[in-house]
C-alpha cells in the first residue's frame, strides 16, 4: 500500500495568512498617514461670499500666459517667494490664456511662504 502525502506547498501554492496580515498592516499605514497630512490643506475661497476684508490688505497677484504680477508689478515666477508676505491676503486673479498649471505652482508657493488662506477670483465675463 502506497501513502502519499497531500503536500500543497510543493505544487505552488502558499499559506495565504501572512497576506492578510500584511495587506492589513498596509491598510493602518496609510490610514494614519493620510490623517497627518489633513492640517496642511491650504483654504482656498471662490470670492463669491462677501468678506470683511479692507482693500489694503489684499494683494492682487494676476496670472496671464506669459507672466505673473504683484500688484501690477510683473515678477519672475522663481523669484515670487521673496515678494510674499505672510500677513498680508493674496487675491489670485488668471486670464482666458493663463495655463491651469501655472495656478497650481503658484498656490504651491503661496503655501510653502505660510500664506494658508487664498482667494481665486475666476473670469466673470
Amino acid at each position: 500500500m502506497i501513502i502519499r502525502r497531500n503536500n500543497e506547498h510543493e505544487h505552488g501554492a502558499f499559506p495565504q495568512s501572512s497576506v492578510s496580515d500584511i495587506a492589513f498592516l498596509l491598510m493602518v499605514f496609510f490610514i494614519l498617514t493620510t490623517a497627518w497630512a489633513a492640517p496642511h490643506i491650504l483654504r482656498v475661497s471662490s470670492g463669491s461670499a462677501a468678506q470683511n476684508v479692507k482693500v489694503s490688505e489684499i494683494s492682487d497677484i494676476v496670472i496671464t500666459s506669459d507672466s505673473v504680477s504683484i500688484d501690477g508689478i510683473s515678477i519672475n515666477e522663481p523669484l515670487l517667494s521673496e515678494h510674499l508676505k505672510p500677513n498680508r491676503k493674496y487675491r489670485i486673479m488668471t486670464d482666458d490664456k493663463a495655463e491651469y498649471h501655472r495656478l497650481v505652482r503658484i498656490l504651491d508657493i503661496l503655501q510653502e511662504c505660510g500664506i494658508n488662506e487664498v482667494q481665486v477670483v475666476g473670469d466673470e465675463t
